[in-house]
């Protein structure tokens, strides 16, 4: 190592290689003392060396220790996306099988003589048929998604909305109601029901029929 400091004419080097002496792989850090104040014969050279593996240990230990925590955020990013991916296809499943069952239940709807209509938890209008609309003088387009109150009139609404009240807890009901408009009074009788998807109550089923004279 001295002969190839002396060779290269630098003040310092840094040289790796094996010890002829020990046959230890080394690093090795030589600095040649320049001090032009002091006469000598030859500069004094300095020598400090380490195992090459001491020099890297640290390095190696955090690397290691940087990979194995990679590893786990990969495992445990892998596991997350997995689960989020089995809860969406979860949740698009349902989907399909609530657009499958109100699509079931629309027909049921349309076939029926009598009014018949599906509000949701906020009482507007998610199904109505042909004989509900006419009866109530408005487009099927204009109802959907209408308030329940908006459609019959407040005189009406007044009258149901303790029993839609009732069958929004749970429970179905029979009554009877009237509606006055310009043209005629129309008297009803009415059936108010919960309607569950999956366990879980989402909206109420009112059917009317006219009893009027």
């Amino acid at each position: 190592f001295f002969t190839r400091h002396h060779e290269s004419g630098k003040l310092s080097n840094i040289f790796s290689g094996t010890l002829l002496a020990t046959g230890e792989d080394r690093l090795v850090a030589i600095q040649t003392l320049h001090a032009p104040k002091i006469q000598l014969d030859q500069a004094p050279v300095v020598m400090v060396s380490r195992e090459i593996e001491a020099v890297f240990l640290r390095w190696w230990q955090n690397t290691r220790d940087f990979l194995a925590l990679l590893l786990a955020c990969v495992v445990a990013s892998g596991i997350a996306l997995l689960a989020f991916q089995r809860r969406l296809r979860v949740a698009w499943q349902r989907q399909e099988l609530q657009q499958a069952r109100l699509q079931r239940y629309q027909l049921l709807v349309e076939s029926a003589g009598n009014m018949l209509v599906m509000l949701d938890l906020e009482q507007r209008h998610q199904i109505v048929n042909e004989a509900y609309a006419s009866t109530f003088q408005q487009p099927r387009e204009a109802i959907l998604g209408a308030s329940l109150l908006s459609v019959i009139g407040d005189l009406a609404y007044r009258q149901i909305s303790p029993f839609i009240e009732v069958a929004l807890s749970g429970e179905a009901l029979d009554f009877v109601f009237s509606r006055q408009s310009s043209e005629r009074n129309d008297t009803f009788q009415a059936n108010v029901r919960p309607y569950f998807e999956s366990g879980r109550q989402t909206g109420i089923v009112l059917t009317l029929h006219d009893i009027s004279s």
